[in-house]
Order: structure tokens, then sequence, then C-alpha cells
């Protein structure tokens, strides 16, 4: 179904917090098509004992219908087949379950040909096996039935009592059961539309299509390869609802044919039913959508314009960062899409939250100060005992062997705090140095690189400060109230790194970010 057809507003970009509600109105413009739809048309008809009137009917007006319905200027086939029920085959019951008589076709006298082959013949109880036959018609195209592969495909499926379920692979040779749901998934997957006409004609099943599938006595033909037969009322309704069609109850003999054309012809010159579906990952933030049933029939020869009212809500919990969801608003019709629009909703983040951190980030890094951007190094470039660290700028940092002093290594220890070494080895006693406290911290209280030892003073504690999972607050184990920061808190390139006072919280200019050493940098 190739129609042109518009949605405004066009696009959704949505900010929904939890338990955010919004209201949209969208609407829909359907122009007038003069497009007549590629039609295949299957009828499947139960041709069991108590449907000897209606199966009379329809090959008296069979040729009415087929040349009425070619006659709206469509491009319409035909197929044929029937189904009974089992056991079968079954001497002086049923021959077989299912027959395909006709694949589809445009031929008129074929077709009627196929149709008058049908012969009712009555079995041992009431419900049937459509749900064996509508399986084997449910392939794709290009198989026995014949289905077009750019056409819209029907099943014209009339019968006056419900299905058995299961329709056991014992029973029917197959290699799986055919249950009611299996069929559907199979009809939906083909993209069938059923037409199901519901007749009433049998006083034993007054409901048609619909009536109760678990009627039969069971000491009948089927229970002893099948066990019980199970199901629910229903079944024609929802196997027709679920792709798209209709069930139509209440049909007699006398009107069968005559609502053969009417639904038929309604596939040509009208759509059936226009909605508005959500869909995607932002399809749970949908609460409603109004008019639940959608508009429908719809004349194909005039503009439509439809509204539909969207109700949004916000069903997902803030965390650290914004949460961001795809999806669409689909506009169906007849159970195609045929338009719709994109839906981009954000979750925003929560500030509160902070980020998941890693419980050990030991490893080689450069340290960057998060206010100046620039990174930590040794005095001098190369790691000596009692020098002192800055901050530095020059880009890219010297390389070559022993002037390597802005890469550091992080170790953890058992207590959670971490060493903070040199990532070279001292000329003088060939072993990686470490960043020790001062024995005062405080403005002239210097960092500086020692030998490894006991002393608490080489253990630092990282300190989460921002949503950043890679920043933080370096504070010496013995000293809490204070952090690595910049000297006088000068804010600029080559300035000594101290540990000063906190006051409580380490500020901005204590921050460090943990940034892995680019490839210029090792």
């Amino acid at each position: 179904m190739s129609i042109p057809i518009q949605v405004a507003p066009a696009t959704n970009d949505l900010s929904l917090s939890k338990d955010q509600t919004l209201a949209e109105v969208v609407k829909v413009t359907i122009p007038k098509s003069g497009i007549v739809p590629k039609v295949d048309a299957y009828f499947l008809a139960d041709t069991t004992g108590s449907m000897a009137p209606a199966i009379a009917a329809v090959k008296s007006g069979i040729v009415d219908v087929l040349t009425q319905i070619q006659a709206l200027g469509s491009d319409v086939w035909f197929g044929v087949g029937e189904y009974k029920d089992f056991p079968a085959p079954v001497a002086g019951q049923h021959p077989y379950a299912f027959k395909h008589q006709h694949s589809l076709s445009a031929d008129i006298a074929s077709v009627k040909a196929a149709v008058d082959t049908w012969t009712t013949t009555g079995g041992q109880d009431i419900p049937e096996a459509q749900f064996y036959g509508l399986d084997q018609v449910a392939e794709p195209p290009g198989g026995k039935i014949g289905w077009r592969a750019d056409s819209r495909r029907i099943i014209v499926w009339f019968g006056d009592a419900a299905g058995h379920d299961a329709v056991c692979k014992a029973i029917s040779g197959l290699s799986y059961d055919i249950t009611e749901a299996s069929v559907t998934d199979k009809l939906v997957a083909e993209k069938l539309k059923v037409l199901a006409l519901s007749l009433t004609i049998n006083p034993r099943s007054p409901e048609g299509l619909d009536d109760e599938p678990k009627l039969a006595p069971q000491d009948n033909g089927y229970q002893p390869f099948c066990g019980d037969a199970g199901g629910t009322k229903g079944q024609g309704t929802r196997i027709a609802k679920a792709t798209g069609g209709k069930l139509v109850q209440g049909v007699s003999a006398e009107t069968i044919v005559e609502t053969i054309k009417t639904a038929l012809a309604a596939q040509i010159t009208a759509i059936g039913n226009v909605s508005l579906v959500a869909s995607g990952a932002t399809a749970p933030f949908v609460v409603a959508i109004a008019p639940t049933d959608g508009y429908g029939p719809l004349s194909r020869d005039q503009d439509h314009e439809i509204s539909f009212d969207v109700s949004w809500l916000g069903t997902v919990e803030a965390t650290y960062e914004d949460q961001v969801f795809s999806g669409s608003l689909d506009v169906v019709a007849d159970g195609e899409v045929i338009g719709g629009k994109t839906v981009k909703i954000t979750v925003p983040l929560d500030e509160e939250i902070p980020m998941p951190r890693p419980d050990d980030v030991s490893g080689t890094w450069m340290l960057i100060h998060q206010v100046t951007g620039i990174y930590l190094i040794v005095e001098g470039y190369n790691p000596l005992v009692t020098r002192a660290v800055h901050v530095w700028q020059q880009d890219p940092p010297i390389i070559t062997a022993g002037n390597k002093g802005h890469l550091w290594v992080l170790v953890k220890q058992t207590d959670g705090t971490y060493h903070i070494k040199s990532s070279e080895k001292d000329v003088t006693f060939k072993e990686q140095l470490y960043l020790q406290a001062p024995d005062k911290p405080g403005p002239a209280g210097y960092p500086r690189l020692q030998r490894g030892s006991e002393n608490e003073l080489q253990s630092w504690e990282l300190v989460p400060v921002s949503s950043d999972p890679n920043t933080y607050a370096i504070r010496p184990k013995s000293f809490p109230d204070y952090a690595l920061g910049l000297i006088d808190s000068y804010c600029i390139n080559h300035r000594f790194v101290v540990a000063h006072r906190t006051w409580g919280e380490p500020s901005f200019h204590h921050y460090w970010r943990l940034s892995e050493p680019p490839a210029d940098a090792t």
C-alpha cells in the first residue's frame, strides 16, 4: 500500500523525567488514492456436513462474486481450498482434513471449477480442522498457494464451528503441533489478513467460528490422538483481529454470497482501519492513544484528516547520565505501516547520582589538573629523590628515556589507599620512587619523590569529586583535611603542587583526572 501520508508534528524530540506527563495531538493526513491495490484472495471453506446449504449457495453465486470484484478495476487473483476434520481419511466420513484445490489465478472459469468440486461430508464431532487448513495456507509467496510478493494477501474463511486446539502432530502427521497461537503467529508473519465469515446455521454451534471448541464428546476420533480438546471461545474473532482483518458474525446460507462480495469489495474501495501505534524503545512511554480502535472504514476516493490524542508518561528513573530512547509512532492501515514519525525521548540525568567508578584504578596514568588542563610532572622531568612536582603544559611531553616524569603508576593497597610511583627508575638507586606527602602540609608542604618505605606519608586516598568516574581529589592518608592543589591556588603553568587545606570538601582546584597516556606521551 503506497499512500503519501503526512504526520504533524513530523517528529518528536522529547525530554521526560520520571512521572512527568505530556499530552500531544498527532494529525494524520491521508490523500485520496487512485492506486487500486493488487489483491490475492484465497477462499478457505468448511465443507463438513452442516455447511451443505452455504456451500451450495457459494457454488451458485461464485461467478457473480468473482466478476463483480474484478469489475472494480483491481488486479485480483483468487485461490480455492477446503478443510474438514480429523481423523482423516476415514471411509464414509472425511477423505482429508485439508485440500488445496486451486492456486491463485485471475481465471474465473478455472476458479469456479475448483469451487464446484466442494462436497460436504459428515464427521464425528463439532469442532473442525480449520487450524490445520490455515496453517497450510500460511506460506510465503511463490509456494503452492501462489501468493504474490507485492499483493495484499487475504484469506476469506467461512465456517460454522470452532476449531480443534491443538491439532497435534500425532493426528496431522506434521512434525509440530498447531495451536491457535502458532497459526496466528504464522499468519501474521506471512502478512495474511483473515476475513472470517461465521455462519450460524448449525444449532449445535450457535456462535459459529467463535463457538466453544471443547464441546466435542470425549469418545470421538480426535481424543485418542491428541487427548482432551483445549481452546476457548472467540477463536475466529481473535485470529481475524490479530491479522488486521475482521469477523462477520451471523452469516447465513442466504447472505453468504453478498457478505463475501461486500467484505472483499471493502478491501479494494476502502481502508478498513487506520490506527496510530507506538513502536521501538519509546513505546513504553506511551500510556494511551485515543481513539484506541482508530478510524475506519475510510473511502479511498477522498482525502482524510484524522487526529490522535497521545498521552506520554516518564517511566524511566534518572541515572548519572542522560538516557536516550529511539522509536516511532507508526500509522498502520489494515495491518500495514504506511507512515509515521520518529520519536526521540531523553531522560535527563540526575546530578546527585554519582557515576559508577572502577574499584581499582591501578595502572599508568597522566594526572591532569582539571582547572588548568595541564599535567603533573616531576621537577626537571626525571625522577630523583627529594624532587618536588608541578604542573606542565609542554605538548607533546618529552618521552626520551629518563625524562618521562609525566607518567605515574598507581598501585592500590590492601587498605584501599594508593601508592603513586614514578614510571621510571631514578638513576642513583635504580628503583621507582614514591610520591610522599610532607611532614607538615600547608602552603609550604611540598610532596616529594622518595624511596619506597612503610611510611604512611606514601599512602594517598583517591576521593571521588564529580560525576566523571576518572576525576578525584588526591588526599594524603595522614592528613584527610588536605588535598593536592597548586601553590597559592594560582592556576598557571609551572606552579608547584602542595598539599593544602580543603576546609571541609575539596574544591575545583583540587580535582585531578586520571587520563590514559596517548601514544605521543609514552
